[in-house]
């Protein structure tokens, strides 16, 4: 079997009826053949050109970049249905932090009247679970980071609110760090490596809560954007209210309640300090929810979008090809296999 080879081709509307011409290799493109079968993508030596390209007007030469372009209906997975993923989020993560309670109540690691949500997490095996289902929410969370900041950028840039854009910026950061927060909670338990466990938590929660404050502040300056309303504002402020407070209470409930006793995993209703332990691990779970409901908020606002699949750029060096071809725009690929029929198709 012949090598396959790549064909840069279909660069006018007129040649994309016409069959592909496959020009003659040449000694030194038979040096450049790769294992049996296996086809060479652009950016490899071994491109062929066709005769009609050469010399057309849509074969224009850039400096630094050869730029693939995909079609604008080329959605991403649920490009088209953003508020889906409120929905996931809503759904997955209670959902989570319920499976590994339930796996450490019935193991006697925890008592069953709230323990805090890492508690549940601690020791094997829901620790390994409890790891892993914190990793996946912890991508939705950032899904939904990427989402909204994509969304304030594509609406805002074209009138240059440059105001709105830095805080854009910042939101984005501080949603990543909050993602990257949950992470870390989920894979260095407090027995463990606590000091590590804490700087997670405060990530998740303390970096969280600054993400709601940002974007409740932005959403106030943006009624602009489609889906935007004064009631889910409300509802925003509101939440950044609570989760401010439960974090404040969860702080000193858990500083109080660790004086009186050495913090366990597993705290007995009779023992010294429960009463404080029980406000603090009721206040963390209330902070989940809420910032769990502010990513709900968002649901009207995602259904006015959709995100296209990323642009994929080529660096194409000046040597794979003629001198007609260093640094084109391809719009259009041509695979050409054994049998050397031409067989239309476009990079994944």
């Amino acid at each position: 079997m012949s090598t396959s080879r790549v064909l840069i081709s279909r660069c006018h509307r007129d040649t994309r009826q016409q069959a592909t011409h496959i020009p003659t290799r040449t000694a030194d493109e038979d040096e450049l053949e790769g294992d049996e079968g296996t086809p060479l993508l652009v950016g490899e030596r071994d491109v062929g050109v066709t005769e009609e390209c050469e010399g057309s007007p849509l074969l224009r030469k850039e400096k630094n970049q050869n730029k693939y372009k995909q079609s604008e209906g080329d959605t991403m997975i649920l490009g088209d249905k953003l508020h889906v993923v409120t929905v996931i989020t809503a759904i997955y993560v209670p959902v989570s932090f319920i499976i590994t309670y339930a796996i450490a109540v019935s193991n006697g690691h925890v008592e069953a009247g709230f323990p805090y949500i890492s508690d549940t997490g601690t020791l094997p095996p829901e620790s390994c679970i409890f790891g892993q289902l914190l990793n996946f929410g912890a991508l939705i969370a950032a899904w939904n980071v990427y989402i909204r900041y994509k969304q304030i950028k594509a609406t805002y840039l074209p009138v240059n609110r440059r105001g709105i854009l830095r805080a854009n910026t910042v939101a984005f950061i501080l949603g990543l760090l909050t993602a990257t927060g949950v992470s870390i909670v989920g894979n260095f338990q407090e027995t463990n490596v606590i000091v590590v466990h804490i700087i997670g938590a405060f990530m998740a929660f303390g970096i969280g809560a600054l993400y709601c404050f940002v974007q409740t502040g932005m959403s106030l300056k943006m009624p602009e954007v489609p889906g935007s309303t004064p009631f889910i504002n409300k509802i925003r402020i509101l939440l950044c209210v609570l989760d401010t407070v439960f974090f404040i209470l969860m702080l000193i409930a858990t500083y109080l309640a660790n004086v009186q006793k050495e913090h366990d995993i597993k705290w007995e209703p009779h023992e010294p300090g429960y009463a404080e332990h029980l406000v603090a691990t009721i206040s963390e779970w209330l902070m989940a929810i809420f910032i769990v409901m502010f990513f709900v908020t968002f649901y009207k606002e995602f259904r006015k979008f959709r995100l296209t699949s990323p642009q994929v750029v080529f660096d194409i060096k000046p040597e794979i090809g003629c001198d007609q071809l260093n640094h084109t725009e391809i719009l259009g690929t041509e695979y050409v296999g054994q049998n050397n029929t031409g067989t239309s198709g476009s990079f994944p």
